[in-house]
């Protein structure tokens, strides 16, 4: 028996712990900046080999499709998902790049905050940014459950539940140069399992706040960052957004971004620098050629840690009145004030993991514990709950 079924079993309760960023490129609008790469080292994860924890805040993120590229098959109560290429061939990369045998299909990122709604950029959308999209969200579908569920196993297919139109927006505001978001409610509520996920409400996060985010990088299944990889560089509160060096990708927009230390989303991944790099027959360097096809095989652009221009978050503050209070955001409102540690640990860790129990098994009532991953290390019952 693991650890998370020992805890339930004495709390009798059930763990539920609860447009792409634009290519670099000069238009008749000036320079757009926006898509992401590598800072240090890759810290991205797929979703089988992160812990418990981060599958279910990844459970709560869905990608954006074209409705073209998912066929629903109401017989079956399936959809299926046309994903084409991989990413090796798509962006014509190296051989053994990281990744580069997984398909793509998805054009952007989003996450729960509300029974029927999610956040994404606004960007994304061709209402918002013709310049650089040319997909409206009323011909967008919010897929759930598009993941890596174990090595090799690609997401072809979902159940058809896990797919979701769009209704109406909430409110959306579209700054290339500051806040870049989009509410939206679905076209009904997503079901209890996935649950709305908590931000916050106070002050913008400060410089070296530790930060992971969850997304599609370059359309590919879920990706989770570690949280200890990245940090805050820089905020421009006024014009509502934080600069970071997170691992992200053409694909990424509209991925929450969390605190690593209070598991709260600070904001919305927006813009950021190069994917891609390519050569030439002459050895000179292209960055995010639309054409990669045409020069020699790329590999994802990597920098030092504190090298390049970094990836922009608009502030989570900016779209905070138009999003509920989560029970989510209470559970961890109620952790802080028991003092139960919430710090988020390295992906890979076997150390205690910050939990929210709940005793009722629906999706509500939060309770905060802590999640023990070595059931060796389990304390007494009466020390589950502080």
């Amino acid at each position: 028996m693991n650890a998370v079924k020992t805890i339930a079993a004495i709390l009798a309760a059930a763990f539920i712990f609860p447009g792409a960023l634009l290519a670099e490129r000069n238009t008749r609008h000036g320079a757009n900046i926006v898509p992401v790469a590598i800072y240090g080292s890759d810290g991205r994860a797929d979703y089988y080999e992160a812990d418990q924890v981060y599958q279910r805040l990844a459970d709560s993120t869905a990608a954006l499709f074209r409705s073209r590229d998912v066929y629903l098959d109401a017989g079956r109560g399936t959809a299926s998902i046309d994903m084409g290429k991989t990413i090796g061939s798509k962006y014509n990369l190296q051989e053994g790049e990281r990744y580069g045998d997984q398909p793509f299909g998805s054009f952007c990122s989003s996450f729960l905050v509300g029974e029927d709604l999610v956040v994404t950029a606004a960007h994304c959308f061709e209402e918002y940014a013709p310049e650089d999209s040319r997909i409206s969200y009323k011909d967008t579908l919010f897929v759930f459950g598009y993941i890596v569920a174990e090595a090799g196993r690609f997401p072809l297919e979902v159940p058809a539940e896990n797919v979701f139109r769009f209704k109406e927006i909430v409110s959306a505001s579209y700054d290339k140069g500051g806040a870049d978001y989009a509410v939206i409610r679905l076209d009904r509520k997503v079901p209890a399992g996935r649950f709305p996920l908590a931000i916050n409400r106070g002050a913008a996060p400060a410089v070296g706040a530790r930060l992971f985010t969850i997304g599609y990088p370059s359309g590919m299944p879920v990706k989770i960052t570690d949280p200890k990889d990245a940090s805050v560089r820089s905020v421009s509160a006024a014009k509502g957004f934080f600069v970071t060096d997170l691992d992200a990708f053409k694909g990424n927009s509209g991925s929450p971004v969390f605190n690593s230390e209070t598991m709260l989303i600070e904001g919305v991944l927006t813009r950021g620098g190069t994917d891609y790099i390519h050569a030439d027959s002459d050895g000179l360097t292209y960055y995010d050629p639309r054409r990669p096809g045409g020069f020699s095989p790329g590999s994802a652009h990597v920098v030092g840690q504190d090298e390049g221009r970094g990836e922009d978050v608009t502030l989570i503050g900016r779209l905070k009145n138009f999003l509920p209070v989560t029970e989510f955001e209470r559970a961890i409102d109620e952790a802080k004030r028991r003092n139960v540690p919430m710090q988020a640990p390295s992906l890979r860790d076997s150390g205690i993991v910050p939990a929210i129990y709940n005793p009722d098994g629906r999706g509500g009532g939060f309770v905060p514990a802590v999640y023990y991953p070595d059931e060796d290390d389990i304390p007494e019952p009466t020390m589950q709950f502080i």
